[in-house]
Order: structure tokens, then C-alpha cells, then sequence
């Protein structure tokens, strides 16, 4: 395929292996704004997702990406220096590839802006792969130099270079990845020990281009003296015509491109297999004293089903009874990551799987020694896959979509769980953590990056089961921030003891199960912050809220000490809910606004104990059970809402109420309603004492036939004597 760019044509003959780029996340007014100023600086394809990311866009820098993963996509924006392609192949071919809603030559030549191309109908049968590849009019092949460091990801990427670019002393700590692509005439690697965070190394097309094997060996021994000097490698990737090269040294065996069974010690310490596709198995059992086994990339990838559980097993095996603790499968091993033996034994100590799917129900449950997870594909965890894994601290799974029952439960020294495309968490899925640094959700997101308090953010979870981030007495979690931008529901208990939780942010949120907040004492916004200018509940969707939902004790504990809860919830506002469940706001003491519009029905206990409410907005309210709003100290007034603003009115006032339970405004000498007038046209039965011990002005309640019974009950200025000639 040709494209002429000006007068100059082009060849697009190029391949481009994957690239593993990080989704860069950037806050904007709103979803679909597309106003951005086009002046070519722009470093990716700008696309807009219909609700994932609530207001964002996301940035595609150069590179592949599934398009599975960018979901819901709304349009793109396409700067004029960016070719954007769709193919089903991993590796990019211009045969097979279409391009996209590129600029036309004119547009190019012409510096014309160009936003806003549509691509819902993506055919994902027939298409698996976008494709983003910047432009160059004075390149042979059409691409970009690059020679950049990434602040964000901590990853460099060099394109047409001969050198890396010399990174200052602080990149140098952070870098994490380093990836070349398409520069024949590069002339190697540095000195990879000063890099001391490096996982991942990729050499992709033309880099080793005419390169003679002395040169290619020169570059597996950088490889081999920084896993030798610092620590193992993520991922080795290599292209090009890779000689079969085998070192051992200090006890660790390195073989690239191996096409036999080597001949390796069987008192290796540390076996480090790179890119070996040509082996179909080895017997890993006789080596006793083995610690670290690192399989790269493609690594037996001749390899049988049969073959590959026999490995499977000698591998568990040595993590059972000998010294094994580091493991890493090649992406070659797909499927599921299987229970072997008595999993609590094991010493696996860092586990990663670059091809898995999936991990068995109970594979490492009750495991002491496991401290770190790397699987990037693994797009399910079942339950209690990792359930008491006391000891582990790090988990990354770029593409995992569902925690089952359990999964990650007491797992107390966690520290950071990347989760970028999680939909759901079952029940109990990472419940009773107790870290106060803990981040779970996409931590490739710059704003969540940037955030130094323990918190959540999942941008595609749907769904909380019962119980899946709650914590107790005991399992202090020390979350303050959960941020569910697409949540639409949420189960008994989900959030339940988050003692220092202070934000939630649910916008969609349409189900708020049992004690989902309860003793969540520190709770400012919660619901449609965005859309929140004081602090309180607004959630815009929720339909019912169940008993005891956002509950608070009158004391809990904080680190081993007695606390008041200190919420500061100053306003609740429920736009679309029908029912409030019995005790489901108790306490919440500086609660000043209530706004239920189409609530029915109050349970009982719902509001106790908000003793600073003064307005009420609930025109078609039925029914107030038992001491709903019992210890309301404020004179309560009705409100309504009119064109956005507020009317009030002087007096307490329900136009649909039929009944009202015992002590529904009960009062005592220190909590009580003041003098206020109550009107209540349809009510036919309402408790004797439900306004007992409230300084009541008068009760306008015309259906009922025991007004002064009531008013007996009140701190009245109506004389008992009155009360007894009226009745």
C-alpha cells in the first residue's frame, strides 16, 4: 500500500510487533468536547469514551491497542501527524491493515484541524487491532522519530535512533521499560545496571538489521549483567535473526533462542530462558536447588497441552518442597493457572504468567510466602484463588475483568493492585485489607497516580458484590478515596467499615444494598461529587436505599481508639428514590437538607438522631415509621424545588402522608423540634406520641381523630386543661 503525501510517495511496507502502551488519561470538561486546540503537539490520537472515563478523554500514544479494551468508544480526533489503521493481525502489516478516518493530503498539506470521526460500527469480527502510527513526510517509511522519555509511565521509546537519549539521575531511578523499534542503525544498549526499576526490554523490527552475531551477543550479555547485578527482567523481547547463545555464571543458566535441551547444571541456582520457541520441554524436577525460573516470551511455544501440565507440575513441585521462589511462565502458557498440591506450602514468593487467562478456585489459598503477582492477561481470578495470602504486597492485572468469590480476601500487607479493566468484584474480593497506602483500580491514571492517601479507582466496574471492600474492627482499611465513575450497583456491605473513608464518587449508581456504608464515620461527599458543591449525599439514580445503608454507631474504633464518628454530611439529596430502609442515615448529626422528592415510604430509625435538620423537600411521602427523625433538634421546615432553586416554607408540611409511626419526631429536654407548625391534609393514623416531647405550634391533620392526643404527648403552650375540654 502507497499513500502520497505532497508531492513524495510513501511506502508503508513496515511492521510494527505489539506495544505495550500505557492509556494516558487527561481531565476535561466534558465527554464528548472536541475543541482541543489542533496545533500537530499533541503526542497521540485523542479518543472519547461515551461513559468510561465520566469527562475524560483518553490519549493513544504511538502503538497497538485491542480494541476490546477501549470500550464504548464514542470518536476520535486525529492530530494531522497520526495514521490511525484497524487489522486483526498482532503484528502490523499494511496488506492486511485499513486504514481509518485519516486527514486527506490536502488537509495535511494545508494544516487543516481534524476532530471528531466516528468509529461505532467497528466491525471487532473482523477487526481485533487499532493501530496508531505517527507521520513523518520526510521519512523513507512514513514514520516519526522518537526519542522520549515518559514521566507518566516511566517508560522510554526511541523510533529511528541510533543511541538512547541520556535520562537524568531521577529518570533513571524510575525507568521501568524501554522499548526500540524500527532503527537499523542503532548501536546498542548502555551500561543497563544504572536503570535500577527496569522490567521490561523490547528490540522490535530493524533494530538488530544487519547486526552480526558478535554485536547481538554483546547485547544478551547487558541483558544477562543487569538480571545478574539488579534483578529479573518482566519481558525480553527480540527481533530479528537472534543466534542460539547460552551463558552460565554465579550460578544462573541464560540461554537465548535455544533449539535444543541445553546441557544445564543440576545445581543451577536461577534458569532464565529467552525467547527459546524451539524447545518443547525440559525436566525441571532434577534441579533441587533451584530458586529463580524465568521464562521471556515465546518460550516453548512447540510446547503440547500434555507437556506443558507435566511442567506445570515438576515447577509447583520444587515450590513445595525445595527452594523455588520466584517463578515466571512465557506467554506461550495459556489457559489456566491450575491448584497443584498443598498450595499453603508453597514458597513461591513472585509469580507472574504472561499468557495465563485465568487462575484456579483455591490455586494459592492460605500461601505465606507469595508477595507479588504479575499476570497482564489473565482476565479472571476464581474464588479464593489467593484467599490469606497474608504476605502479598503487589498485584498487577492489565487485563482482568472479574475477582470471584473471596479472591484477594485478608490479604493484609497489600500495597498496590493494578486493575485497570476490572468489571465486578464478587463478594468479599478484596475485603479485610489493613495497608494505609493500599491503591487498587488503574494506577496508570496521572490524576489516581498523583493521589498519596489509600484509595480506589475503578474507571469500568459495574458491580460490588457483598462485602467486596469492606474492612471491621480488626481489618482496619484505610481507603479515603473510591472513585466507581460507571458502578451502577452496589451490595450488602460493599463498603462497610471503611473507618476514614471520605469520598465516593457514584454517579450511576441505581442500588445501595444492606450496610453498604454502615460505620463509614468519616464520609464527606458520596454519589455525583462532580456535581456537589457542599459536602453531603446526592445520588442522582438510586432507586431505593436499603436498611442500615450509611448507619452510624455512636462511637467505633481507630487504630485500637475509641472515635465519635465525624461525618459532615450536610445534605442528602435523592432525586429518584422511592423507599429509605430503616436505619439507614442514623446519626448523621450535622445533616441540615433532606431532599427525597418521589420517596413513598421512611423506615424506622432512618434519620435518628440528626438533630441539625431544618428542611425537608418530600411532597409524596406515605408513609414514617417508628422515631424516623426521633432527636431532631432544629425546627424542620418544608422546602420545594423550583427551577433549580430552593422555596421555603414556614412549616412542616406533608401533602401525601396517610401515616406517621411512634415517636416519628420524638424529642427530650436536650433534642427537640422547636415551635413549628405541622400540616398533614391525608394522614388517617399517626401515632399518640409521635411528636413526644417537640415544642409543636399546631397540627393542621384533619382525617385523624386523636389531634390532641397527640398534642397531649407535645411540649405544647396548649394547658392540659385545653387539651381535656377539646378532646
Amino acid at each position: 500500500m502507497y499513500v502520497l503525501f505532497g508531492n513524495k510517495m510513501v511506502s508503508f511496507k513496515y511492521k510494527i510487533l505489539i506495544t505495550l502502551i500505557s492509556i494516558y488519561i487527561v481531565n476535561t470538561n466534558a465527554i464528548c468536547q472536541t475543541n482541543t486546540t489542533d496545533n500537530g503537539n499533541e503526542n497521540g490520537v485523542t479518543i472519547f469514551l461515551e461513559s468510561n472515563y465520566q469527562g475524560r478523554n483518553t490519549i493513544l500514544k504511538p502503538g497497538n491497542y485491542l480494541i476490546s479494551e477501549l470500550q464504548n468508544i464514542k470518536s476520535i480526533r486525529i492530530p494531522k501527524d497520526f495514521e490511525v489503521f484497524l487489522s486483526d493481525n498482532e503484528n502490523f502489516d499494511d496488506e492486511s491493515a485499513e486504514r481509518f478516518s485519516c486527514p486527506t493530503v490536502e488537509e495535511l498539506n494545508n494544516n487543516t484541524s481534524v476532530d471528531g470521526y466516528k468509529i461505532d460500527n467497528i466491525d471487532t469480527s473482523k477487526y481485533k487491532y487499532l493501530y496508531v502510527l505517527k507521520v513523518d513526510l520526510n521519512n523513507e517509511d512514513g514514520i516519526a522519530d522518537q526519542n522520549e522519555y515518559d514521566a507518566n509511565t516511566c517508560k522510554y521509546f526511541g523510533r529511528h535512533i541510533k543511541n538512547i537519549k541520556e535520562l537524568s539521575t531521577q529518570e533513571k531511578e524510575e525507568l521501568i521499560a524501554i522499548e526500540i523499534d524500527n532503527s537499523p542503525d542503532f548501536q546498542g544498549l548502555p551500561d543497563l545496571t544504572q536503570y535500577k526499576n527496569l522490567k521490561d526490554i523490547k528490540l522490535l523490527f530493524n533494530v538488530l538489521k544487519n547486526k552480526d552475531e558478535s554485536f547481538i551477543k554483546k547485547e544478551f550479555d547487558k541483558i544477562i549483567n543487569y538480571i545478574d547485578k539488579v534483578h529479573p527482567l518482566r519481558i525480553v523481547e527480540m527481533q530479528g535473526e537472534i543466534p542460539s547463545y547460552e551463558k552460565t555464571q554465579n550460578g544462573k543458566f541464560f540461554g537465548f533462542n535455544l533449539e535444543t535441551i541445553p546441557n544445564i547444571p543440576s545445581d543451577i541456582r536461577e534458569i532464565h530462558l529467552i525467547n527459546c520457541k524451539k524447545l518443547s520441554n525440559i525436566d525441571f524436577s532434577k534441579y533441587k536447588n533451584l530458586q529463580k525460573l524465568y521464562m521471556y516470551g515465546n518460550t516453548f511455544e512447540s510446547a503440547t497441552e500434555e507437556q506443558w501440565k507435566t511442567m506445570i507440575e515438576q515447577i509447583f513441585n520444587l515450590a513445595l518442597s525445595n527452594a523455588l521462589i520466584q517463578v515466571q511462565l512465557p506467554k506461550t502458557f495459556t489457559g489456566e493457572i491450575p491448584k497443584v498440591g498443598n498450595s499453603a506450602n508453597s514458597k513461591i514468593q513472585y509469580l507472574s504468567a504472561l499468557g495465563a487467562t485465568s487462575v484456579a478456585q483455591d490455586a494459592f489459598k492460605n500461601q505465606q510466602a507469595l508477595r507479588e503477582l504479575y499476570l497482564p492477561n489473565v482476565k479472571e481470578i476464581k474464588k479464593e484463588a489467593f484467599y490469606h495470602c497474608f504476605k502479598m504486597e503487589k498485584v498487577s492485572l492489565d487485563k482482568c475483568e472479574v475477582l470471584r468469590e473471596g479472591a484477594f480476601r485478608t490479604n493484609r500487607a497489600l500495597q498496590s493492585m493494578h486493575l485497570p479493566m476490572i468489571q465486578k468484584l464478587e463478594k468479599l474480593s478484596i475485603a479485610y485489607t489493613r495497608s494505609n497506602i493500599l491503591k487498587i483500580g488503574d494506577l496508570n491514571d496521572i490524576d489516581f497516580k498523583s493521589k498519596s492517601s489509600a484509595g480506589v479507582y475503578l474507571p469500568f466496574c459495574t458491580e460490588l458484590g457483598q462485602g467486596a471492600l469492606r474492612g471491621d474492627q480488626e481489618d482496619q482499611v484505610q481507603f479515603v478515596l473510591i472513585d466507581l465513575p460507571v458502578c451502577k450497583k452496589i451490595e450488602a456491605e460493599a463498603m462497610r467499615h471503611l473507618k476514614i473513608l471520605k469520598e465516593v464518587n457514584i454517579p450511576e449508581v441505581e442500588t445501595i444494598g444492606v450496610s453498604a456504608f454502615e460505620n463509614d464515620g468519616e464520609l464527606k461527599k458520596v454519589g455525583d461529587i462532580k456535581n456537589m458543591s457542599d459536602n453531603g449525599i446526592f445520588l442522582p439514580k438510586v432507586k431505593s436505599i436499603a436498611d442500615y445503608a450509611f448507619k452510624n454507631d455512636d462511637q467505633y474504633y481507630v487504630k485500637d481508639k475509641i472515635k465519635a464518628q465525624n461525618n459532615t454530611v450536610k445534605s442528602i439529596v435523592l432525586p429518584e428514590c422511592t423507599s429509605i430502609g430503616r436505619d439507614a442515615f442514623m446519626r448523621y448529626r450535622v445533616l441540615e437538607k433532606l431532599s427525597i422528592p418521589k420517596c413513598v415510604s421512611i423506615g424506622k430509625l432512618a434519620f435518628y438522631d440528626c438533630y441539625k435538620l431544618q428542611k425537608i423537600e418530600a411532597p409524596l411521602l406515605e408513609t414514617i415509621d417508628d422515631r424516623v427523625f426521633l432527636y431532631a433538634s432544629s425546627p424542620i421546615k418544608s422546602f420545594k424545588t423550583v427551577n433549580n432553586n430552593e422555596e421555603i416554607d414556614n412549616f412542616l408540611e406533608f401533602q401525601k402522608l396517610k401515616r406517621i409511626g411512634i415517636q416519628a419526631f420524638g424529642g427530650d429536654s436536650y433534642h427537640n423540634m422547636g415551635q413549628v407548625l405541622v400540616k398533614l391534609p391525608e394522614c388517617t393514623q399517626m401515632a399518640d406520641n409521635a411528636l413526644q416531647g417537640s415544642r409543636i405550634r399546631e397540627i393542621e391533620a384533619p382525617k385523624i381523630n386523636n389531634k390532641y392526643r397527640v398534642l397531649l404527648f407535645t411540649n405544647s403552650n396548649i394547658t392540659y386543661n385545653r387539651l381535656l375540654l377539646e378532646i
